[in-house]
């Protein structure tokens, strides 16, 4: 049975985390709604752990292999002519899946170019074009409006959206969408179409986003004028065309700037072999922070307790200077980021450390704000 004690000890530690986290969320909010400081609060919200685990992995040069997406840089075509020459020389290599990361948004002087696009799109049926949703009105109608190549409706041919997902306040590019709704309808997205190709049990096609998993990994890319040349690693694969350098086309990511198509080839990579970075559930996260910034809380006042019992004074007065604990508790702050490092590498699990650190960066305040009220209370 616990103890009166042993409560009165939990509730105030427990007051003085909750104050931690109050404290935090006000700096968060002021942040937010004070302009000059915008820059800042958007870099904080970009930030997540996880970057810091991919870089990591990045500099320590032990990048991944994938043999089975295939990217072809259509960066050096001029026009849909050559376009669908290059997609004809894919084909004949026998891949897969062609995933094009292009939408031919109407029709051009170039009519030779366009009916040889339409011709290639109309005689093979297992290449996935992209198309754009634009206006998005609410949950349940979802998108209205749709940008999409010339052809994809006469002919009926398979498309998917190519828009990527954002966190609210964040400019990084983290998540997958495998479906989104589309006038009131849900549809797949295109490298969940792509990805499906390969699969013998489909993806289910839900209104979900997945975290890609961005360990480094290195694709084929291939030059248009080079195509038969990798015969061999197309035959069988995912093959994805796209600009590898058309700054247009680029998107911050964990792993730095980063062309849409080898986006699109880390998140194809993350569903065809199921690599998605597992999270915690929004509830489970926040008593999963709150218990360890109470923990952090609990040690600093042990480590305080132990300090003020020592009877030699120069040992006393070192150990308790606010240095001295200012460094015990960034090192328990770098075990934790290691140990969630471990658990990020050998799990693929995210365990979100963000809003604990912050917190516990916020105790030692906390701690002066609680004492500081009951002895207010006590006088009055």
């Amino acid at each position: 049975m616990i103890s009166k004690d042993h409560l009165q000890f939990l509730l105030r530690h427990s007051l003085i985390t909750v104050l931690a986290f109050a404290l935090i969320s006000f700096m968060a909010a002021i942040a937010l709604n004070v302009s000059f400081l915008n820059p800042l609060s958007k870099a904080i919200s970009d930030f997540n752990f996880t970057d810091v685990y991919y870089q990591i992995l990045q500099e320590s040069g032990d990048n991944e292999y994938n043999d089975d997406i295939v990217l072809v840089d259509l960066t050096p075509l001029q026009n849909r002519q050559e376009i669908a020459t290059a997609l004809q020389q894919i084909e004949e290599q026998h891949p897969k899946v062609i995933g094009v990361d292009c939408v031919f948004e109407g029709l051009k002087e170039d009519t030779l170019g366009d009916i040889m696009i339409s011709n290639v799109a109309a005689e093979y049926q297992n290449i996935v074009f992209s198309c754009k949703y634009l206006d998005y009105t609410n949950d349940s109608l979802g998108y209205t409006v749709a940008v999409r190549s010339f052809f994809a409706e006469p002919l009926e041919v398979e498309q998917g959206f190519t828009n990527m997902q954002y966190s609210l306040y964040g400019s990084m590019a983290r998540l997958v969408s495998l479906g989104r709704k589309f006038n009131g309808e849900l549809q797949p997205s295109f490298i969940a179409r792509v990805v499906n190709h390969t699969l013998d049990k489909p993806l289910p096609i839900e209104d979900k986003d997945l975290r890609i998993n961005f360990t480094p990994t290195i694709f084929t890319v291939v030059s248009p004028d080079s195509i038969s040349e990798y015969a061999d690693k197309i035959k069988d694969k995912i093959v994805l065309l796209g600009t590898m350098t058309d700054e247009y086309d680029m998107h911050m990511t964990p792993m730095g700037k980063m062309p849409g198509v080898e986006l699109l080839a880390y998140a194809g990579q993350t569903l065809q072999n199921r690599l998605e970075v597992g999270t915690f559930p929004v509830w489970l996260e926040v008593i999963v922070s709150f218990l360890m910034v109470l923990l952090t809380q609990i040690l600093l006042t042990k480590w305080g307790d132990y300090t003020s019992s020592r009877k030699n004074k120069y040992w006393r007065n070192t150990v308790s200077l606010v240095f001295v604990k200012t460094q015990l508790l960034m090192y328990w702050m770098i075990f934790l980021m290691y140990m969630s490092y471990l658990i990020f590498y050998l799990l693929r699990f995210d365990i979100g450390l963000g809003y604990a650190m912050s917190a516990m960066a916020f105790l030692t305040m906390a701690t002066d704000f609680y004492t500081k009220a009951k002895n207010m209370l006590i006088e009055d």
